[in-house]
């Protein structure tokens, strides 16, 4: 049996999440000094790692954890609007997976 070949990376997973998070909540900048896609970044890095905003920062970005934090204070959303937000991420998630091809 010939081995399965994947074509998904880490890229195609990283921008993947990406738009489903950016999809969830309305996301605003801080200022000029952290973009919405820098913030979705610092997310995403900081939850596949497990790492500290801190050391996230640190260590992939040119900005400060203060204003990081700030960043991420600024765009916190209701209980009810990341409830809301979430769910309809993992609907469109589940949407994708039951239209990928059924494997052996």
């Amino acid at each position: 049996m010939r081995p399965l070949h994947s074509t998904i990376t880490r890229g195609v997973l990283h921008q993947q999440a990406r738009l489903a998070l950016g999809g969830i909540l309305d996301w605003r900048p801080l200022h000029d000094s952290v973009s919405v896609s820098q913030l979705l970044d610092l997310l995403l890095l900081m939850a596949s790692t497990g790492a500290s905003l801190f050391a996230t920062v640190q260590r992939f970005f040119g900005f400060s954890h203060e204003t990081a934090s700030r960043a991420v204070k600024a765009n916190l959303p209701t209980q009810e609007e990341l409830t809301r937000g979430l769910v309809g991420a993992l609907y469109d998630v589940a949407s994708l997976s039951r239209q990928a091809p059924r494997r052996r």
